[in-house]
């Protein structure tokens, strides 16, 4: 059957160039694993957007990969891991984008993105947002204290989440392209609030009641403000990222490009 966006339209694709050798644009799925990194895309009217299919897949990789699957069944020729990481390398600062070479998995295998393509956004995004070209490290787990990042920065990466190696895998076994696009938020030296990981639930949807009970928690008030402070620079960084990539379609006729050429 024929793709369809993000609003189950049939999409067959834009051209990337006017004239009789003019290269259908593939249709981009765009993974985000919470609702917060979503609202950025739906600010940007990403879900209107013909050749875009916009996914919150919940966070950590079983989701991501499920939802990797899903997008590919459903028509998309390549896939973007799109929202937040933690800092590794102590120089990143929240508010960073990180857009990397190499996708790390927790197993040490390595995925190489599209470079086409992942050059094309670099040149998009240009001085504004100076992208930082580190490996991502993905974990099962956030790293929650200063000591966990530490070590997992032995393996070389600069940034850490839990859902771009597997959407990379996803795109590797289904021979499509594959980026990823992500903003810091918290800092190689920051510890998290205990119980983070209780504030989203599996869908990626806040937890109003767990976030109030942090919140009221005294001790660790120093670390949830710094964490709310953390998080509005990442989020304005993550809303201009988002309306300049979707306004280019997230650069997809890069990829177009590129096959034609091969």
């Amino acid at each position: 059957s024929p793709p369809h966006d993000s609003e189950g339209r049939e999409d067959r694709g834009v051209s990337a160039a006017a004239g009789h050798d003019s290269v259908p644009i593939p249709v981009v799925a765009v993974l985000a694993a919470l609702r917060v990194e979503r609202a950025s895309l739906e600010r940007a009217r990403a879900t209107g957007v013909r050749g875009l299919i916009v996914t919150q897949t919940g966070p950590g990789p079983e989701n991501a990969a499920r939802a990797s699957d899903g997008a590919l069944a459903a028509g998309a020729a390549a896939l973007v891991s799109f929202g937040l990481a933690g800092a590794l390398a102590p120089t990143l600062r929240a508010g960073t984008v990180v857009l990397p070479r190499t996708i790390v998995a927790a197993s040490g295998d390595r995925f190489v993105v599209d470079s086409a393509w992942r050059d094309a956004i670099a040149r998009t995004l240009g001085t504004e947002f100076a992208p930082v070209d580190g490996d991502i490290l993905s974990v099962h787990e956030p790293l929650a204290t200063p000591e966990d990042k530490a070590r997992a920065s032995g393996g070389g990466g600069v940034a850490v989440d839990m859902e771009s190696a597997a959407i990379a895998a996803a795109a590797a076994r289904s021979g499509v392209p594959c980026v990823a696009i992500r903003v810091v938020v918290d800092e190689a030296g920051d510890a998290l609030p205990s119980g983070t990981e209780r504030l989203v639930d599996a869908r990626g949807e806040q937890r109003f009641g767990a976030a109030v009970g942090a919140a009221l928690r005294p001790a660790g008030w120093s670390s949830f403000l710094m964490l709310a402070r953390r998080y509005r620079v990442a989020r304005r960084t993550l809303d201009r990222l988002a309306g300049l990539l979707v306004a280019q379609r997230f650069c997809g006729a890069a990829i177009a490009s590129a096959a034609k050429v091969r």
